[in-house]
């Protein structure tokens, strides 16, 4: 791939970054709209998609497109699912004691100089970098916005009509559409770009965004392993599943993968898995009710974390190779933070629970082998096999219990039952009991697969 690609790839997958010579405030705000206009056109016609009505661009300087950026951030979801999921990331040993808003905004040391606000359909604009310099990471926000009109990214609910059951989020296919919408955007803007207009050979392409993904992973050490995680995935799987498509097939072939987006972090890391429908568990649908009251108040926060979810839990413990290797066969699952009966508000009593499918029983055998090193991390000490068995019989060699205890007494266990694994994370001693019960639901049938 030639130098200049390389730099388009780095800019578009890093964000705006350039701080040049600075743009006149007064009255810059219309020529700024005109000129990105302008741009939404030409990148409408390349793409076949109709501009409609114009963009709406705003100008700031640093301080106000910073505070708008936040706020951007802030309203993709409530401050108390942001915070659950902080804590039920803690309890899984993914998170650094950071709030969510703080490490996604991790990347704060890059000079961001523009960004498109789904929640706004606004584009902004910094006023003190160079707007000619900053044309390709402008692109993609025109790209993205483009896009955010024709096939919306995030389906907000009718007031009245809001999912009353946490059964009924699912992160995990939010995360597949946000990446599809990156990938897009950055194909497009590559395109664009290119003197020939057309994509680079998908082997430079991929060897260049493996380079990307090292740089990004070696400077990014601030942020939760969930979190960078999916800041990868975002950028660089969404990139490499549509820049696969576009490869075969004209734009046309995208859209019909937007009026049938992929379903979960798994259809995006293995497109042939898209292809043949293979459709996520819904391991929520099977699962009894919580312990305790009965009642989904004892559920704190609710989610589906998909195989991207499982890389990121695997990943520390037991290294890149096994983590991948280990989510590969990832069928379904739904994680669950719960506050046990009784508990103060504060959270010194949550823990987790996460209930998870696989394709096959070895798919299954490998993720218990990966995830008792992970809990013993955890827990401090290495699990124990404490499998129930019957006199005069040997235990199945697909089903299974470990547990561990760590130094302030909480329960750390897995249970596997074919191809059903649950894990309890800092769970009080009564709750290893909830296992059975979930382990058995999940394995009952597996849904559309």
């Amino acid at each position: 791939m030639a130098p200049a690609l390389l730099g388009i790839v780095v800019v578009l997958t890093l964000g705006h970054a350039w701080t040049g010579a600075a743009l006149p405030v007064a009255s810059m705000e219309t020529l700024v709209t005109k000129a990105v206009n302008d741009e939404a056109a030409g990148l409408a016609a390349a793409r076949g998609l109709r501009v409609g009505r114009p963009l709406v661009v705003r100008v700031l300087d640093r301080p106000h497109l910073r505070a708008e950026r936040d706020a951007a951030l802030r309203a993709v979801r409530s401050p108390g699912a942001a915070d659950a999921e902080a804590r039920l990331l803690a309890v899984m040993g993914m998170g650094m004691g950071a709030r969510p808003a703080d490490a996604v905004a991790a990347t704060d040391g890059v000079d961001v100089t523009g960004f498109y606000d789904p929640a706004s359909k606004r584009i902004y604009v910094g006023n003190w970098a160079s707007f000619a310099v900053g044309r390709a990471a402008r692109w993609k926000d025109i790209a993205e916005a483009l896009l955010d009109r024709r096939f919306p990214v995030v389906e907000r609910p009718r007031r009245g009509h809001e999912a009353p059951h946490d059964e009924d989020t699912d992160g995990d296919a939010l995360w597949a559409r946000m990446a599809l919408l990156e990938g897009d955007a950055t194909v497009q803007t590559m395109e664009r770009l290119s003197p020939d207009g057309a994509m680079p050979p998908i082997p430079a392409l991929l060897d260049q965004l493996d380079d990307v993904r090292q740089t990004i992973t070696r400077e990014d050490r601030a942020s939760p392993p969930l979190d960078l995680a999916r800041r990868l995935f975002l950028a660089l799987d969404g990139t490499t599943f549509v820049a696969a498509v576009r490869a075969r097939a004209p734009w046309s072939a995208v859209n019909q993968v937007w009026e049938r987006p992929p379903a979960s972090s798994e259809q995006i890391l293995h497109p042939e898995k898209y292809e043949r429908r293979e459709a996520p568990d819904d391991v929520a649908a099977r699962l009894p009710r919580p312990p305790g009251r009965g009642t989904p108040d004892d559920v704190v926060y609710s989610d589906t974390l998909g195989e991207l979810g499982v890389r990121a839990f695997l990943q520390r413990p037991v290294g890149d190779y096994r983590a991948e290797r280990a989510a590969a066969g990832w069928g379904g699952d739904r994680v669950r933070l719960l506050r046990a009966p009784g508990a103060a508000e504060e959270g010194a009593a949550e823990y987790a629970t996460w209930v998870t499918t696989w394709d096959e029983v070895s798919d299954a055998q490998d993720f218990v082998e990966q995830a008792t090193q992970a809990l013993a991390a955890l827990a401090g000490a290495p699990l124990a096999d404490v499998t129930p068995r019957r006199r005069g019989r040997p235990a199945p060699r697909d089903a299974g219990r470990w547990r561990a205890t760590d130094a302030r007494g909480r329960t750390f266990a897995l249970e596997w039952q074919g191809r059903a694994v649950t894990l309890l994370f800092a769970g009080p001693p009564a709750t290893e009991a909830t296992l059975g019960p979930l382990t058995t639901a999940a394995a009952r049938r597996r849904g559309s697969r």
